[in-house]
């Protein structure tokens, strides 16, 4: 039997839509629809695929399946499949919970290819840990043409509809009753699922699934067989160790055969639970109200789907991996999504950083603009600086010169008044320069066309030292070339030369009231004695008056050669 629940959800809320069933000649499937969008319209498209009368009665089967679902399908609804024998089978396995994860998968593939006599892709295999001894596995032994009808597109919508999952019935009725129902740690219960065909039954310890009976070929359809039921599911109960349970969960048609009654008649004192009532939200249709309970299995299906994070739920899936990857709308493993993240951020994290660098950048290039507009300013200043600097030292060196005339001008004067009465006296002797030496005197460099007339010309100069003569020629001439240091006066020099007759002058132009004595000085070892006129520019002089201070006579000695 196929049957079909639609199932709507608002927030929390979960709405029952349609429920649908057909009969399978061959092969039982169980199946939902998982409408997330809760639609009231059902539209109808023809069948995908036309199929020739010559395809056999299979394919016959398979277009009535299809339309079957393209009638009671809702836009943009995905399925979510459960399956039976022999496509999907459920064991429970024991397992130390001190293994790790991956010794555990190693166990649960083991031992389920040992079961089915089959080696298995890893991918075939789902498990969880149902509490801390046993585990929870389903195997998916051969695909089901269900999966690929519901790979296709649907009605009205131009893509194929997803599949969330792919689990197996008693898996979707364990997950049932985990949901209505709780029980103690150490509490046995019983559940008993009564199908037309087929009956389920599962013994859970508290919370977690204990036990899972092979599936009893005997349903509602032998309804006069009830004791016989009865008897089968206790004696498998017996086997499993589990005789006498604290409660029992009924559902499916087992209610109605009477299989309460049949059980309080051996068990008077349990407790009993119905699955009549479910905790999902419905319309007011008589018949969807009525035909409930023979639909937990896709309703169940649904459910999970619906509120992925209800802890109460077996999480299992042997969805094909070719069927995952073919859905998958961003085809990448989940090391290409973390590419993916990792390239999102670095490019987000560079351009922040450009941004950064940029901002810097234009900041360092204002300060550089500033710092050339400042360097330029700068060097237009020191070469202004540079320039004054020029100036004064030249006026400083103009200075020093002019101050170094002024002082003792008088010997200046005298030095070069006695230069020009020597050279004309000898002839031939010419001056070509006059410095000052290191040691305070000045030397006098020049030529003469006689060697004897130097020394003279030397000792007639005053107090001086012949230092040199050297012979150089100059054009056919032969010339001596004499260097003379003299060592000028410091005092006034009183004598009979026009710069001693300026200072006089400069003497009685200021009034000087000293009366000028006479000089002595020796030129060449002669004494020559000068005086002032009298009345000359000096005013007359009281008798009674104490004599002027009379100047030190200065005596030159004989001059070095």
């Amino acid at each position: 039997m196929l049957r079909l629940a639609v199932l709507g959800r608002i927030g929390t809320k979960l709405n029952i839509m349609d429920l649908a069933s057909m009969p399978l000649p061959i092969k039982q499937f169980a199946s939902s629809v998982d409408d997330e969008a809760q639609k009231t319209d059902n539209p109808f498209d023809e069948p995908t695929g036309a199929e020739s009368e010559d395809d056999g009665n299979e394919n016959m089967d398979l277009s009535t399946i299809r339309e079957f679902i393209a009638t009671h399908y809702l836009p943009r609804a995905s399925f979510s499949l459960g399956l039976e024998v022999p496509y999907v089978r459920t064991f429970l396995f024991p397992v130390d919970k001190k293994d790790t994860p991956a010794k555990i998968r190693a166990k649960v593939i083991e031992d389920v290819s040992k079961s089915l006599n089959l080696e298995l892709p890893k991918r075939a295999i789902s498990f969880t840990k149902a509490g801390d001894k046993q585990v929870l596995a389903i195997a998916n032994v051969e695909e089901s043409p269900l999966i690929g009808i519901c790979t296709t597109p649907q009605g009205s919508d131009r893509r194929p509809p997803r599949i969330n999952s792919v689990i197996s019935n008693e898996v979707a009725l364990i997950n049932m009753v985990r949901v209505h129902f709780r029980a103690d740690a150490d509490e046995i219960v019983h559940v008993i699922h009564v199908d037309d065909d087929v009956t389920h039954f599962f013994v859970l310890k508290g919370h977690d699934i204990e036990y899972i009976a092979p599936a009893i070929q005997q349903g509602a359809h032998d309804a006069h067989l009830v004791s016989t039921l009865y008897n089968r599911i206790e004696l498998t109960a017996e086997g499993a160790g589990f005789l006498n349970p604290d409660k029992v969960v009924l559902s499916g048609k087992a209610e109605e055969i009477g299989l309460k009654e049949e059980i309080l008649e051996n068990n008077p004192e349990v407790i009993f639970h119905s699955l009549k009532r479910l905790r999902v939200g419905h319309s007011e249709d008589k018949d969807i109200l009525r035909d409930m309970n023979s639909y937990l299995i896709p309703i169940a299906l649904a459910w999970q789907d619906l509120q992925p994070k209800n802890e109460h739920f077996y999480r299992l899936d042997v969805l094909p991996a070719k069927v995952r990857e073919e859905q998958k709308r961003f085809k990448l493993a989940w090391h290409g999504i973390i590419l993916l993240f990792l390239l999102f951020f670095a490019v987000t994290a560079l351009t922040v950083i450009g941004l950064q660098k940029q901002a810097d950048i234009n900041t360092l290039s204002s300060a550089l603009a500033f710092d050339k507009r400042q360097m330029e300013e700068q060097k237009r200043i020191i070469n202004q600086i540079n320039e004054l600097e020029s100036r004064s030292t030249a006026i400083r060196t103009a200075t020093t010169t002019l101050d170094t005339l002024l002082v003792n001008s008088e010997l200046w004067t005298e030095t070069i008044d006695t230069l020009s009465l020597g050279t004309a006296k000898l002839g031939n002797v010419w001056v070509s320069e006059m410095k000052m030496d290191k040691d305070g005197g000045l030397a006098i460099i020049g030529y003469a066309l006689q060697r004897t007339g130097i020394p003279t010309f030397s000792t007639d100069m005053g107090r001086s030292v012949l230092r040199e003569i050297t012979v150089q020629e100059i054009g056919e001439n032969r010339v001596f070339r004499y260097d003379i240091q003299l060592f000028p006066d410091s005092l006034p020099p009183y004598s009979n030369s026009k710069a001693a007759r300026w200072h006089d002058s400069v003497r009685t132009a200021l009034g000087d009231l000293s009366v000028a004595t006479p000089q002595q000085t020796t030129r060449g070892g002669t004494t020559v004695s000068a005086a002032a006129p009298p009345g000359e520019g000096a005013p007359s002089m009281d008798p009674s008056a104490p004599p002027p201070e009379e100047p030190p006579s200065e005596t030159v000695g004989p001059n070095e050669d």
